[in-house]
């Protein structure tokens, strides 16, 4: 296998997302001897995936054509790829609990989400299944989904947890901040991120640092690097998201820059062993992360 091409919804030009950018950082760190391609999923077209000499890799793939996806089911068994699992495909929001919380707003009436199943989640099962590695992004999240999936047990030795991935740029940048933090000190503060999206649980960290008398204050919308400048300045950071959260880079990054932090159980990768080793074995571990997807890839 030394031809690889990448399957995502949107490139991490367009969309600074943690699935964009984790992607990014894997392509940056690929060896030199693999011939590695990235295509948007919106492009991809079953005369592509007929080539039996490409390995592809599936990250986010929502606005995948439907001729494509149809394709991609009929020969699944056949074909070489492999699929980076960032949240929960089999539901068509992607989130159970989302998928709960938008019915009841819609309804008013309290339904679970049974989207395995509709086809979303049949088609999710038996790519999944076919697929010849899975990479996930927690030990809880793949916990979760073979409990949707049990078939996908066996299969298990092929199976990894990734988190998010960071290249050593940015894990460079967050080790400045850490640095200068420890130099120029902070403040009692308590972080919060300030957000309208309901995912996010700005309510329940405010009430969580209320609750636990601490000072807080909570960050408007900024570009990113200010907002984690202005987090190098906090004694802590506080994330209590309303949904599941298979693996927040604000959490992991403010770990890194040397906060207390504080986060609830949607948060799914508060135990896993490397989130709870000090900070520099999670250095050390997320430099090496890239290496591993290459080594697990092959």
């Amino acid at each position: 296998m030394n031809k690889i091409v990448f399957v995502t919804d949107f490139l991490a030009s367009e969309i600074q997302g943690g699935a964009e950018l984790s992607l990014d950082a894997i392509v940056q760190a690929a060896p030199k001897d693999m011939q590695v391609g990235v295509i948007k999923t919106e492009l991809l077209t079953p005369d592509m995936l007929s080539d039996k000499s490409i390995h592809w890799v599936f990250g986010n793939y929502t606005r995948i054509p439907r001729v494509t996806l149809d394709f991609w089911l009929r020969t699944s068994d056949q074909m070489s790829y492999s699929i980076i699992e960032f949240d929960y495909k089999y539901c068509i929001l992607r989130n159970e609990i989302v998928h709960n919380y938008q019915t009841f707003m819609h309804t008013k009436s309290f339904s679970f989400c049974n989207c395995m199943t509709q086809e979303i989640g049949l088609i999710t099962e038996k790519l999944f299944y076919n697929a010849q590695k899975l990479f996930f992004m927690s030990e809880e999240q793949k916990k979760l989904i073979y409990s949707r999936m049990p078939c996908l047990v066996e299969k298990q030795n092929n199976h990894f947890i990734q988190w998010s991935t960071w290249t050593p740029e940015h894990l460079q940048k967050l080790d400045d901040l850490h640095t200068e933090r420890a130099a120029n000190g902070f403040g009692p503060m308590y972080l919060i991120q300030g957000s309208e999206n309901w995912l996010k649980g700005t309510e329940n960290a405010i009430k969580f640092a209320e609750s636990q008398t601490k000072l807080y204050k909570v960050a408007p919308h900024m570009k990113y690097e200010d907002f984690l400048t202005e987090m190098s300045k906090c004694q802590g950071f506080i994330f209590h998201p309303n949904a599941w959260d298979t693996c927040p880079r604000v959490v992991v990054e403010a770990k890194l820059i040397g906060l207390e932090v504080y986060v609830n159980d949607k948060v799914q990768i508060k135990d896993d062993p490397i989130y709870n080793q000090d900070r520099q074995t999670l250095l050390e571990y997320l430099h090496k992360s890239p290496r591993n997807f290459w080594s697990n890839i092959r």
